[in-house]
């Protein structure tokens, strides 16, 4: 999973601007994503305050989120499959967009795999 979510993941450019899609099918889950790295970094720069099996359940339920998180991109990748195309209306009407999918594959790429190599690495020292 890990080597797929950083093949997707289209890294921002400095001169190229990411277009944000308000109202966004994933963007719940990109919020949650978010929320997600946010609370990982939250323990891994205060793990010293945490109780030792605290360090256990992290762990576990960073493995179940790798776990989701592929099962929803596989989801969303059919659920695109099975759609037809709108190219009309754009990207804004059209909720099946490769657009709105990439924000979410870069979503997971650096709000659960980055962050979670990163409390992996930070571990191992």
């Amino acid at each position: 999973m890990i080597v797929s979510s950083l093949t997707l993941y289209d890294p921002p450019h400095i001169k190229r601007s990411i277009p944000t899609f308000h109202g966004g099918p994933f963007d719940e889950l990109i919020s949650l994503l978010e929320f997600y790295s946010n609370s990982i970094l939250l323990f891994q720069t205060n793990s010293y305050l945490f109780p030792q099996r605290v360090f256990f359940q992290v762990t576990k339920t960073s493995l179940v989120t790798i776990k989701l998180c592929e099962y929803q991109l596989r989801r969303c990748v059919e659920w695109r499959n099975s759609c037809r195309t709108l190219s009309d209306v754009g990207p804004q009407g059209d909720l099946g967009s490769p657009d709105l999918l990439q924000s979410l594959a870069n979503s997971i790429a650096t709000n659960c795999v980055g962050t979670i190599a990163s409390f992996c690495s930070s571990v191992k020292k």
